[in-house]
């Protein structure tokens, strides 16, 4: 499925919404794969934390939301753990959760 970046997702009110919910900031993910290699639920979901933090930067929220990915997070914390950049990997698919239920 294609989908349309510009500055208007990059820049949009939804991948600011999770930003400004989480506390944390996307854009600090240099994508090295460790939150993905190191998740225990890896092979249940069909898109993993490397790249839904990868979408976020690209303003892809809205994509993001509509996957089952974060409702089949574990939330044990192994990705905040053994990321290199610190970022809490956790409240950001927490903001996603509740951003899908809104």
């Amino acid at each position: 499925m294609p989908y349309k970046v510009s500055t208007k997702t990059i820049q949009g009110p939804l991948a600011r919404k999770v930003k400004e919910m989480s506390g944390q900031d996307p854009n600090v993910c240099f994508q090295c794969g460790l939150c993905a290699g190191s998740c225990p639920m890896t092979g249940e979901m069909e898109i993993f934390t490397r790249r839904v933090m990868h979408m976020l930067q690209l303003g892809l929220a809205d994509a993001v939301i509509t996957q089952r990915m974060a409702y089949l997070c574990a939330s044990c914390h192994t990705c905040e753990v053994r990321c290199p950049r610190g970022i809490e990997i956790p409240k950001v698919i927490e903001a996603l959760r509740q951003l899908s239920l809104r």
